[in-house]
């Protein structure tokens, strides 16, 4: 033991940082939970000085010697030691991620980027580790220096395309800007601002840049309602990043079902895969967790998603790519951390195995937490530190004719791409064509409401660029003019459109008495169709139509037959009032002795000769008949019926 560590303290004095792998080797995590990668298979270690639930982040140098870690607290050596300087930074034991990188001015001198958990004062802050310091084994010189205030708890890292200088990235709270710091040989610039994306109204979970450093994921729980009891839903937000200008572009919403949170996130070896946690507060045990893959080369990423892995239990939580290019799984409350043996595979080939190492073997309590060691990701791409810019002649871009317009409707895309584009794949999410390969696509129909992807790729025959946007179709409004009526000659009618229209425009105007409200009186002088447009909060518009049929038979040709047979021989068996335009009526009979045998004021109301249920005799009677017709006149009749048998 004294050789191997005089032979290390040896490296130390003559330490200067180079890439590869090796940086990623020591894991210390949890309740004084360990792994060394070392021997390039996991290795259990229990020495460890962290007891934390997250934000953990460690380092080792290019032959894989660890050199010192930190929950965001406390900076401890390579002897699991805090060194003398190393308490008080202005992280925090439940803030999601720290993480450390390198000066690449100087290879003895290393920043620890922390943030405050809940999106608390203290903010985003560095701090600095100088390894020359107490023989080798560093110290803290710079202590909580302040970069920016009201953050989530997302942090991530990747090499500028340069291979020198390393862009660090974070994201604000109750906003939607990213902000990307370039750390160089001079310090750490000025962030450049992406304002992309929707605004993060939780701060937990990750934030991760692929290996290949030009795409960058997070999680995004919606909070619903946090009390009495958390509401809320679950998202992943995958975007493009300019490894040379810093810039985030490209949104792509990727939906996890009706979940509640997020946290984990990791791009597969080969970038050809995304892994994300998720789990729900309510649920068996206190919540169901699992582990969902989405597949990055798919034609609708959010489509694609499979679930490789359940929990009964709400312990699945972050995700972390090791030198071993397998994802390993973090199992709160657990002794052991899981493991995805072949990430860059479909659904169960990626071979996800729960429980494959034991983190406590001498049974002294080692436990997992939600947290696990966040790297540089560059770290993880074989070409590193050479990896080659990706750049291209050609860059995508299109125009819409509407991006916010109604269910139903139609439009047209324009290509606006630079450079020598020879061929171009279109797809249109929701949309009927789904697929173009023309310069400008025409007649893009969307039958449904919701925002939807469109995506952009275009080719010079060596290279690809790619840019998605997205469209946003809403409802029509539901319009709906009533049923058909008919009215008499010189009559009128109130129409009524009723929905959920805020306005209302009636077409032909003639006989109404306004065309600009829900309710107008319609008086046509002929059987006329009127058409109600209805227009939404959205400026969409639907219509409806209702025809006014008018009876143009002439009123007040009353008549009542003066005698009837009620033989039952279906002819003249009964004595109705007959004729058009009646609005109320009164009929009786009497017979001759003044004794009234039948009275009505339904003109169907017919009389069929019987009195008291009894059959009358053949005889005459005396009728009455008094009536309103539609035109207003009244009339009076008086009359004798005769009764045959």
């Amino acid at each position: 033991m004294k050789r191997k560590v005089f032979v290390f303290i040896i490296f130390i004095t003559c330490f200067h940082f180079s890439f590869s792998q090796n940086q990623t080797n020591f894991w210390y995590f949890g309740v004084l939970a360990g792994v060394d990668f070392t021997g390039g298979s996991p290795a259990v270690v229990t020495n460890g000085a962290i007891n934390t639930s997250e934000g953990v982040a460690s380092i080792a140098d290019s032959a894989g010697n660890l050199l010192f870690y930190t929950e965001g607290i406390n900076v401890y050596n390579r002897n699991n030691v805090q060194m003398p300087n190393g308490f008080g930074l202005l992280g925090d034991v439940s803030t999601t991620q720290t993480i450390i990188v390198p000066n690449p001015g100087n290879s003895n001198l290393f920043y620890i980027f922390t943030l405050d958990d809940e999106g608390g004062p203290d903010g985003f802050n560095y701090s600095v580790v100088d390894m020359s310091l107490q023989g080798g084994d560093g110290d803290v010189t710079i202590k909580n220096s302040f970069l920016h205030s009201s953050m989530t708890e997302k942090l991530a890292a990747t090499y500028h395309c340069n291979n020198h200088d390393i862009w660090v990235m974070t994201h604000e709270w109750f906003s939607n800007n990213f902000l990307a710091y370039l750390v160089t040989d001079s310090g750490i610039s000025a962030p450049v601002v992406s304002s992309i994306g929707l605004n993060h109204t939780d701060v937990h979970g990750q934030l991760k840049f692929n290996n290949a450093a030009d795409k960058i994921a997070c999680t995004r729980d919606t909070v619903i309602s946090p009390f009495p009891s958390y509401l809320g839903i679950a998202a992943v937000d995958l975007f493009d990043f300019n490894n040379i200008t810093g810039i985030v572009s490209n949104p792509v919403l990727l939906t996890l079902n009706n979940h509640q949170n997020s946290y984990g996130i990791e791009f597969s070896p080969d970038n050809s895969k995304l892994y994300v946690t998720f789990y729900d507060v309510t649920g068996v045990n206190g919540g169901t967790s699992g582990l969902a893959q989405f597949n990055m080369t798919a034609s609708s990423i959010d489509s694609s998603k499979l679930t490789v892995a359940t929990s009964f239990d709400q312990d699945m939580y972050a995700l972390q790519m090791a030198s071993d290019n397998k994802i390993y799984v973090s199992r709160n409350i657990k002794p052991f951390i899981s493991v995805v043996n072949n990430p860059n595979l479909t659904g169960g080939a990626c071979n996800f195995v729960d429980n494959p190492m034991n983190l406590d073997p001498g049974g002294m309590g080692l436990v997992a937490r939600l947290g696990l060691p966040g790297f540089v990701q560059s770290f993880f791409n074989p070409s590193f530190p050479n990896i080659p810019c990706i750049t291209s002649t050609i860059n995508a871009n299109f125009s819409a004719s509407d991006t916010l317009f109604c269910r139903g409707q139609c439009i047209n895309f324009t290509d606006t791409s630079t450079g020598p584009v020879t061929s171009r794949a279109w797809t249109f999410s929701g949309a009927t064509p789904s697929s173009s390969s023309a310069v400008n696509p025409v007649n893009i129909c969307y039958p449904s409401t919701g925002t939807f992807n469109v995506r952009l790729i275009v080719s010079d025959g060596s290279s690809n660029d790619t840019i998605i946007k997205t469209v946003t179709v809403v409802p029509t409004p539901v319009v709906d003019a009533g049923a058909d009526v008919t009215i008499a000659g010189g009559d009128s009618v109130t129409l009524h459109a009723t929905g959920t229209a805020t306005s209302y425009s009636w077409t032909p105007s003639t006989g109404l008495s306004a065309t600009n409200i829900a309710d107008p009186v319609a008086t046509p002088s002929v059987t006329t169709t009127y058409t109600v447009m209805g227009t939404g909060s959205n400026n969409c518009i639907f219509q409806d139509e209702v025809t006014v049929f008018v009876d143009e038979t002439p009123c007040g040709n009353i008549f009542i037959p003066t005698a009837f047979s009620p033989n039952s021989d279906g002819e003249n068996d009964i004595e109705c009032v007959l004729g058009d335009c009646i609005v109320t009526m009164h009929f009786a009979i009497y017979d001759r002795w003044g004794e009234k045998v039948f009275e009505t004021s339904d003109q169907n109301d017919c009389w069929d000769g019987t009195y008291k249920g009894e059959l009358m005799n053949t005889a005459s009677f005396v009728y009455y008949f008094n009536a309103i017709l539609t035109s207003g006149e009244e009339i009076s009749q008086k009359g004798n019926i005769s009764l045959i048998r």
